[in-house]
């Protein structure tokens, strides 16, 4: 490919990547904190590498820019951010103007199942939180939870991250939660059509042949 824009790119960790194998990458992302993260990354890159790479601050429910692309990505479940039908269609409209002719999204997120799914799943402890890892970070020892709550009915999932600081001066905590709605594999087709792209290939997993009941990705 020789330009491809990827949605959602947050701190940059796959720009580098992508600037080895294609002659122009655009890194479209809506938080501006991450933006100067990915920055300061870009900068540690070889010139050659660095030069490759644009920066955009922007929203991938409505963007607009020069050129069309050969690949357009959403990673890591970003099509997911997107909390209702309305804003899904308008990204993935969006997604559809910028593409050059024969090219193609390219997007993974974690696959939920109708068929999987059993009443009562949508009441999760409250209280109940699974540790992630321990983070050193000025000085300070920060410990990583997490706790989940369902919603089955809107097929909302939200995740709190709590940081537990332990530092000389006392004991902190901050907490973060991320909000998605997942989408159903027909549901998904079925905005994909609304939006003028043509379905090629889904698989349950970068390795899998095949999509089925139990891939764990789509």
């Amino acid at each position: 490919a020789q330009r491809v824009l990827e949605l959602g790119c947050g701190t940059g960790r796959l720009l580098a990547s992508l600037a080895s194998r294609a002659e122009q990458v655009v890194g479209l992302e809506l938080d501006p904190a991450f933006l100067e993260v990915a920055r300061q990354g870009l900068e540690a890159l070889p010139s050659a590498l660095c030069g490759r790479v644009k920066l955009v601050q922007g929203d991938m429910r409505g963007f607009a820019h020069e050129g069309a692309y050969d690949r357009i990505l959403i990673p890591y479940n970003g099509l997911y951010c997107l909390l209702n039908d309305a804003q899904v269609l308008d990204c993935l409209r969006s997604v559809r103007e910028h593409l050059a002719p024969g090219g193609e999204l390219l997007l993974d997120a974690y696959a939920v199942h109708r068929q999987h799914l059993e009443p009562g799943d949508d009441e999760p402890d409250a209280n109940h939180q699974e540790y992630v890892a321990t983070l050193e970070h000025g000085g300070a020892s920060i410990r990583v939870f997490e706790r989940s709550s369902w919603n089955l009915e809107t097929q909302r999932l939200d995740v709190t991250y709590s940081y537990i600081s332990e530092a000389p001066e006392g004991l902190s905590v901050r907490e973060y939660t991320i909000s998605q709605r997942y989408l159903f594999a027909d549901q998904l087709d079925a905005l994909l059509e609304q939006a003028g792209l043509a379905l090629i290939e889904r698989r349950g997993g970068f390795d899998a042949p095949g999509f089925d009941e139990d891939s764990d990705l789509q």
